[in-house]
């Protein structure tokens, strides 16, 4: 089942807040804050600002904000192409709402997020909100503490989310998708502790990439969805050199379009992999053990193997998948 995601009209509510007037200063390509500044000050090196959003407001489209000393610089909203570089110093605690909200709404637009500690103090909503039309890369950065999500996509048309390096901790779902089109990579990247799911996508025209990455715990590792409106054969995924263990019903569940899985490791799930009616699962040198079942494909899923994945262990739950295809090896 499942879980009903934030409240939108509350959410855009949160996101009002932050659409306020912004006074008019002088910007700079690049600015500095330190837990000893002042957003009264130009937020140069030596006159830093106290926090990121009023050094935001004083920097050039395209600049930089860094952090020069640890400390608590508050959430923030984005709304065109900047860089904030956390320099593994700066925590961005939100314990009501959206941490950050990236708003850039521009194809061209890109906006950079690194060595950022993002905490949710338990009660904080979501730690990254990016529902804008550009691209977004959030590096090196901790997520931790939010009870829905770590990072949400609801982005468009040929918009890029690129993580990488980064760990994700407890929350609802690690990383939530529901993008009209564009792509989504995860690269590097650890979600512990999510209760619900690892990696949720709610198909639509797009992508998602994972690869180099760790999912422990949840209901779900990866779960790919369908949706009535988008259709049931449109989204692409392809995980690689991805462990997914202790989820409680699938490590990688695939109920719409086609997946590939190669070189990865599924152990100690529910289920290993589930591809359901109208999807495709092509699988390759996977490691497939100690699950209750390994493979499944209730209806007319398929699921296609190189015939070099391994498997041991596997016992009990639905009977094994009958509807496998072969993938020629050249």
């Amino acid at each position: 089942m499942k879980m009903l995601k934030f409240p939108q009209a509350l959410c855009c509510m949160v996101l009002g807040l932050f659409a306020y007037a912004v006074p008019a200063y002088a910007t700079s390509a690049i600015t500095f804050v330190s837990a000893a500044g002042s957003d009264s000050n130009v937020c140069s090196q030596t006159s830093p600002c106290a926090t990121f959003q009023g050094a935001i407001n004083k920097t050039a489209n395209g600049g930089e904000v860094d952090a020069l000393t640890a400390g608590n610089y508050d959430s923030f909203v984005i709304n065109n192409s900047i860089t904030i570089d956390g320099k593994g110093l700066a925590t961005v605690q939100e314990t009501s709402g959206q941490a950050i909200a990236v708003n850039e709404y521009a194809t061209s637009d890109t906006v950079v997020l690194k060595g950022l500690s993002i905490n949710g103090g338990g009660s904080g909503v979501e730690g990254i909100y990016y529902p804008g039309g550009g691209s977004l890369v959030v590096e090196n950065c901790i997520i931790t503490g939010f009870t829905y999500d770590g990072i949400v996509n609801v982005t468009n048309g040929t918009s890029l989310l690129y993580v990488k390096n980064t760990t994700i901790n407890g929350g609802a779902t690690g990383v939530y998708v529901n993008e009209d089109g564009g792509t989504t990579i995860l690269e590097h990247v650890t979600i512990t502790g999510a209760s619900s799911y690892g990696v949720e996508v709610l198909n639509s025209p797009g992508a998602l990439t994972m690869n180099d990455s760790l999912i422990v715990g949840g209901v779900y590792g990866v779960d790919i969805q369908s949706s009535a409106y988008y259709g049931t054969s449109l989204f692409n995924t392809m995980l690689e050199r991805v462990t997914i263990t202790g989820t409680t019903t699938a490590a990688l569940y695939v109920g719409v379009g086609t997946a590939g899985v190669d070189s990865s490791t599924f152990f100690g799930n529910a289920t290993a992999l589930e591809a359901d009616s109208g999807s495709t699962l092509r699988i390759s040198n996977n490691n497939i053990y100690n699950n209750q079942t390994g493979v499944y494909c209730p209806g007319s899923g398929i699921i296609s193997s190189t015939g070099n994945n391994r498997k041991g262990s596997n016992s009990g739950g639905p009977a094994p998948c009958q509807s496998v295809g072969a993938i020629n090896q050249q």
